[in-house]
């Protein structure tokens, strides 16, 4: 039987950092800066797996601390869900569901930052060995999405009346460039929206002359009129003659053909 006596919290430590010493942090002030980086992971279980990825040992009175105030994040993260989920929330741990890239985020951004050369390495390291192929693709299409969608949260917030510059700062983009994204916006707005339009319809005669054959009104969006003004026409009636219609907007003119909006024509069939 053999009396070898497992190694304590020290001798973990010890060994660690003779395996691996340009990531295990080897004085208190090291172990304190990755308990802080640590805290950038999130919630509850992403804080757990960072300080035990980073190897921070429990003996230590900053870490025994840290293991108290996860232990209090977790139990305010439970109780927080069974509270929305009483109040019919479908998906109550989602608490923020972006935490992970903000976490992504700042950890780049202080390693960066740091004064230690080898900062950025370690994380890219420590990146490439947690991201799978899949989530690489997955972020690419996220960025591209968030990019198609940056007319619809930069006007959003305008009208929550934040300023070019400060949607700008807070999103990284210059304030001319936001307020382009919100001029696109707008405009898309715009050619989406219902108007009502009021059309006519004309047959051209044997003789050549065009006869007023329908009237009418329809809701639709400016980028339609194209398609509207088809459908009107396979619609009508004396598929064997000439036909044509105006479209104006309802109650803006005279009804003048100059003045229609759009203008198309059908060969007979």
């Amino acid at each position: 039987m053999s009396n070898e006596q497992p190694p304590n919290d020290d001798e973990q430590a010890a060994e660690y950092q003779r395996a691996d010493a340009s990531r295990f942090p080897t004085t208190p002030a090291g172990q304190e800066a990755a308990i802080e980086g640590a805290l950038t992971a999130g919630t509850f279980e992403q804080i757990a797996d960072e300080l035990n990825r980073r190897r921070v040992p429990v003996s230590r009175p900053t870490a025994a601390l840290m293991t108290d105030m996860v232990e209090l994040f977790g139990k305010y993260e439970r109780e927080t869900a069974a509270a929305r989920a009483a109040q019919g929330d479908t998906n109550p741990y989602d608490l923020a569901p972006y935490e992970d890239v903000h976490g992504v985020t700042n950890e780049y951004d202080a390693a960066r930052a740091s004064d230690d050369p080898r900062a950025l390495d370690v994380f890219l390291d420590n990146l490439a060995e947690d991201f799978h192929l899949d989530d690489v693709r997955a972020l690419r299409t996220a960025s591209a999405a968030v990019q198609a969608a940056m007319g619809r949260i930069a006007l959003a917030a305008r009208e929550k009346g934040m300023s070019p510059d400060r949607i700008g700062a807070e999103t990284g983009y210059t304030a001319s460039r936001i307020t382009q994204f919100i001029r696109e916006e707008k405009q898309r707005r715009a050619a989406n929206s219902l108007i009502q339009y009021t059309w006519r319809i004309d047959i051209q005669d044997l003789d050549g002359t065009w006869l007023d054959d329908e009237f009418g009104d329809n809701a639709a969006a400016p980028a339609d009129l194209p398609r509207l003004a088809e459908d009107l026409l396979t619609a009508t009636g004396a598929h064997d003659k000439r036909a044509r219609i105006f479209v104006w907007t309802a109650g803006e003119s005279a009804y003048a053909e100059a003045d229609a909006v759009y203008t198309a024509e059908r060969d007979p069939q």
